[in-house]
């Protein structure tokens, strides 16, 4: 009896051997799935899942926190065909409890995602952070756009920046371009012609702070690329830089705003300005377009400041309008006063010469366009013939047919531009 008994209780301590403990599930077991999570979040936010753009949804572990989630849910408004708007849903979620820690919504009408002939091509959650101050840390949201143009493509990148505040998001950069291109190709294959530019604008995060926030160095790269047949017949890419700046994203208090400062040493006074300036005799004609604008040496370097282009162009220097000065010349038209042509490019698809008329200090009197070209539609130009005194200026539209429409203009002895009544 005693050796049945003890071998009862050696099966026994054999058994607890074999029985192991529960294991606990570790942080990635008892994670929700990024699809549950978003599921939840939808259903949280009251929307309807009709009005959601199939595929847009995108979703990103925090890459400072492994138990935070960002989602962005695009909600479709004003649809007609391939045309539609999509107010932005951000969201950052607990990924274990599904809860919503912290939440944004922008309307499309300020949130710039319209897709249209330059449609969206793709929404996505940027992999690198923004760390703006020691309590401060930002995440990029990147929209793409396009068109489908083959004889004028366009694309370009948008980036916006945002950060905890309470229970919501503070956007602190508002649609920020990072890359532009557009250009003319010939799409008849027997021929070999391109001409497109590109505007790169890199982010790095400086060691200067402003307001308590570090500012954001832009370093601002413009490049033409040329497809010509070389001499073995082959077509082939010719890349040049164009120009390179760069400039500061300074913090208001509120968000980030573009800063480009020119530096004192660079301007000169506008006496030594103007008299440094060509001079073109009168009658002129300005026809100035983009194909006065090929080579890297007929970009010219302008002093905006000492020019008063300010004065004339109120957002030069501001976010998203990317204008540049490229040319100049002087007229010779009155001792009373000083007349300047300035050509200014308004981003990759515009430009235009505008002349000025300053008083003998320097400061602007008065100013009027006398030229434009632009490659995005191709439909539109301004010419001017300048003489003594007077301009005459003609506008060309091309639609269904060529519309033509002149406007004449009087410069009085003060320097004062009006119309010719």
């Amino acid at each position: 009896m005693k050796i049945v008994y003890v071998l009862f209780l050696c099966l026994l301590s054999s058994c607890a051997q074999n029985i192991k403990e529960p294991k606990a599930k570790t942080t990635e077991e008892t994670a929700l799935s990024q699809e549950e999570i978003i599921n939840s979040v939808v259903k949280t936010l009251h929307l309807d899942r009709d009005e959601i753009k199939l595929g847009t949804i995108v979703s990103k572990v925090f890459p400072s926190n492994s138990d935070e989630i960002i989602i962005i849910i695009p909600e479709i408004v004003n649809e007609e065909e391939d045309i539609y708007e999509l107010n932005s849903h951000i969201v950052i979620a607990n990924t274990t409890t599904e809860n919503i820690k912290h939440k944004y919504f922008e309307s499309s009408k300020t949130n710039g995602w319209i897709s249209d002939a330059v449609f969206i091509e793709d929404i996505a959650i940027e992999d690198s952070e923004y760390k703006l101050n020691d309590s401060v840390t930002a995440f990029g949201i990147m929209v793409k756009f396009r068109n489908n143009s083959q004889p004028n493509p366009y694309s370009t990148s948008i980036v916006s920046l945002y950060a905890k505040k309470n229970h919501t998001l503070q956007k602190l950069l508002d649609n920020f371009t990072t890359y532009e291109s557009s250009g003319e190709v010939n799409v008849n294959f027997s021929d070999c012609y391109a001409d497109i530019v590109k505007e790169k604008n890199e982010l790095s995060i400086s060691d200067v702070t402003t307001n308590g926030y570090y500012n954001i160095t832009v370093l601002q790269t413009i490049t033409q690329i040329n497809y010509a047949k070389d001499e073995n017949e082959e077509c082939n890419p010719i890349e040049k830089r164009k120009s390179e700046q760069q400039y500061v994203l300074k913090f208001n208090n509120e968000s980030y705003e573009a800063i480009k400062v020119i530096a004192e040493e660079n301007t000169v006074n506008f006496d030594t300005l103007i008299t440094n300036t060509k001079t073109r005799t009168l009658p002129i004609t300005d026809s100035t377009n983009f194909d006065d604008f090929i080579d890297e040496d007929d970009y010219k370097v302008i002093d905006v400041k000492g020019f008063k282009l300010i004065d004339v162009y109120p957002n030069f220097y501001k976010e998203g309008y990317n204008f540049n000065a490229i040319a100049s010349y002087k007229i010779e038209m009155s001792n009373n006063f000083h007349t300047a042509v300035i050509t200014v490019r308004k981003g990759n698809n515009e430009m235009e010469s505008v002349l000025i008329n300053y008083n003998l200090n320097g400061d602007v009197i008065d100013y009027e366009v006398v030229a434009y070209d632009e490659t995005a539609e191709g439909i539109a130009r301004i010419t001017s013939k300048i003489e003594n005194h007077t301009i005459e200026r003609t506008y060309t539209l091309w639609l269904e047919e060529k519309e033509v429409s002149i406007e004449r203009f009087e410069i009085d002895e003060e320097g004062n531009i009006k119309p010719e009544k």
